[in-house]
């Protein structure tokens, strides 16, 4: 033959059937991962749910209150205010309906030391490791304070 080899051994037809394959089952493949689609708690109702209740009010510089209520039991109201010892802190409640049905509820404060939310589904410090804390923050090691100083 001339023009090279025009017959194709089994092993090639094999080879290229098994990348066609490889090649068709990857293009079939969903493009996002299944337990991200169409789950009613995800893109159902709840993505469509109306607002019942929304307020703004700004007061004065670095004081306001914000509040929304939607129809499948989302709340939230946050307020702000800005004290001139202290910086700023921002206190405020947030509650949803968990999908056993219970109505779950956070509240926090959110100042320079951080972000402090309290709620019954969140774990609260053991007793013992509080007083620890506390009398740590009493009692500071004086060999400590070397270390600090250098």
């Amino acid at each position: 033959h001339q023009f090279g080899s025009l017959h194709h051994t089994p092993t090639a037809t094999m080879k290229f059937l098994l990348i066609a394959a490889f090649v068709a089952v990857a293009a079939a493949r969903p493009q996002f991962p299944t337990h991200m689609m169409h789950h009613d708690h995800h893109h159902g109702h709840e993505a469509n749910a109306a607002i019942l209740e929304h307020d703004y009010q700004m007061m004065e510089p670095g004081h306001y209150m914000y509040k929304f209520k939607t129809e499948n039991g989302i709340e939230m109201m946050e307020q702000a205010a800005m004290a001139r010892e202290a910086g700023h802190a921002v206190q405020g409640v947030f509650s949803y309906v968990a999908p056993n049905g219970e109505k779950v509820a956070v509240r926090y404060v959110a100042d320079e030391a951080g972000f402090h939310p309290e709620g019954d589904h969140i774990p609260k410090m053991p007793v013992a490791i509080a007083r620890a804390l506390e009398w740590i923050a009493a009692h500071p090691d004086p060999e400590a304070r070397k270390w600090d100083q250098n």
